[in-house]
């Protein structure tokens, strides 16, 4: 019998990978898009069906959700900062009676830059708030879909449906 061989994949929405299936020979839990081996012919499945992709650095890359929230405070801070660099060099251009409009404009660019910051702040609350509530319809969806098949499984298991079964009462 020949060794199995094995792909790396990752999960959009994380997932687990059996033993029977895993290098490790244990179940592997892994998050999204976080690369693990699995057997070739279950990976392709998995492929298949959507709930993998194979995986490689730049699939890596092309898979990762834009951390918008991030992005957003880190333009944030790169604009404050900016404001904030601007205004120390005028005030330290200035000397005596220029020194006062100097701290006038340093408050003011403090003032937009903390605008900036609560407003992106605003914005990154409310995309995790939003990537939240996807997932969750998501979940709610795979568990009503699993109760349908769990209870169409039942269904189908009773005598009428088993081989051999004739259904009625002898």
């Amino acid at each position: 019998m020949s060794k199995p061989q094995y792909k790396k994949i990752a999960f959009p929405h994380g997932g687990i990978v059996p033993a029977a299936f895993s290098r490790s020979e244990k179940d592997e839990r892994v998050g999204p898009h976080h690369a693990v081996d699995a057997e070739t012919t279950y990976a392709q499945t998995l492929v298949d069906d959507r709930f993998a992709y194979f995986w490689s650095k730049k699939t890596a890359e092309a898979h990762q959700p834009a951390d918008h929230g991030s992005l957003l405070v880190e333009d944030a801070n790169a604009k404050a900062k900016s404001i904030i660099d601007n205004a120390h060099d005028q005030a330290k251009k200035t000397t005596g009676d220029a020194e006062g409009k100097a701290k006038s404009v340093l408050d003011d660019a403090e003032a937009k830059a903390k605008e900036v910051t609560d407003a992106a702040n605003d914005q990154a609350k409310k995309i995790v708030g939003d990537a939240e509530d996807e997932a969750k319809k998501v979940i709610d969806a795979a568990k009503a879909e699993a109760q349908r098949l769990t209870e169409e499984a039942k269904k189908g298991g009773s005598a009428d449906n088993k081989p051999g079964g004739t259904g009625k009462d002898s």
